[in-house]
């Protein structure tokens, strides 16, 4: 279904209508385009319908939303070992070149290398950081890493908590 709104304007405004309907929830904006327009226009719902607003969650306080312009990043990695993920973890870490890694063993990987399919355990490492790190972060990296080829994947945030986004800004190099 279309939508009036883009998904930058959504995230600004952060409501959450719900639509009930003899007390049973029925569906949100999303499902319902047709209210869409009356709620920026205040007009009301459907005769039958009752709209709920659940709230303005992301325009609290020091819990507001930060804007999808900020340069956080998440790098993804998979080395050998959950002992190799812990030093270059911890590493990575003390360096300042990510303000976080979490560690999450024991995924399963199948990949082709030198023309023959494999598969493999091994530990990924989600790596919190900004963009202005991620060159130094990625020879680093190679520099650390067991692997001939490692694995470096960059994911941009769209959008997160001011609160943590300001601590993972604190715990990284100042460029």
């Amino acid at each position: 279904m279309g939508s009036s709104l883009n998904s930058r304007q959504h995230a600004q405004r952060s409501v959450l209508v719900v639509f009930r309907s003899s007390g049973q929830l029925v569906g949100s904006a999303a499902s319902f385009p047709w209210l869409r327009q009356g709620i920026h226009e205040n007009a009301a719902p459907r005769e039958g319908f009752q709209t709920t607003l659940v709230g303005e969650p992301f325009a609290l306080g020091k819990h507001a939303m930060a804007d999808s312009n900020n340069c956080a990043r998440i790098v993804l990695t998979t080395v050998s070992s959950p002992e190799e993920a812990d030093q270059l973890a911890r590493t990575l870490v003390e360096e300042r070149l990510v303000a976080c890694a979490t560690l999450l063993p024991a995924v399963q990987s199948v990949y082709r290398w030198q023309g023959a399919v494999e598969t493999a355990t091994e530990t990924m490492l989600l790596l919190k950081t900004a963009a202005e790190q991620l060159p130094a972060l990625e020879a680093r990296l190679h520099a650390l890493h067991s692997y001939e080829t490692p694995e470096f994947l960059v994911l941009r945030v769209e959008a997160g908590s001011r609160g943590y986004l300001d601590w993972l800004a604190a715990g990284l190099r100042q460029p």
